[in-house]
């Protein structure tokens, strides 16, 4: 069974209906080595699949750059100081994200500064569990 892979050009069809253009497609297949050919080539089946739009993931839009704000809610982060440790603080803070546009809110719980000691699950279950 061949795999398409498309390769992403500046012109040609849209790659799962997205902003990415690829006119050339690499198949990969393991009875045969792998070879380069014009995307309008490949079979209907193939090449509708490839250009089809995709569905939203976890409810974000294939087609578009996703935004993450990212909120470290231990209390020695080196990025903030600590400032969003408190619960009431860090929500606020998540909402100010949310507002700013992210679309994905990353909450650390265990700072990845260097030479920070590891913290233990239920201390970090903790830290998230009010947020």
């Amino acid at each position: 069974m061949p795999y398409y892979r498309p390769i992403a050009m500046g012109d040609g069809l849209p790659l799962a209906g997205g902003p990415l253009r690829f006119a050339r497609v690499e198949i990969l297949d393991r009875a045969a080595p792998a070879r380069i050919v014009d995307a309008e080539s490949l079979p209907d089946a193939a090449l509708a699949a490839v250009t089809a739009s995709r569905e939203p993931v976890a409810g974000l839009p294939v087609g578009r750059t996703a935004v993450m704000g990212i909120l470290n809610i231990t209390p020695d982060s080196f990025s903030d100081g600590g400032r969003n440790a408190a619960p009431a603080i860090a929500v606020a803070a998540a909402q100010a994200l949310a507002r700013a546009g992210a679309d994905i809110i990353d909450i650390g719980a265990e700072s990845t500064r260097p030479g920070a000691a590891a913290v233990d699950l239920a201390t970090e279950t903790a830290r998230l569990a009010d947020v």
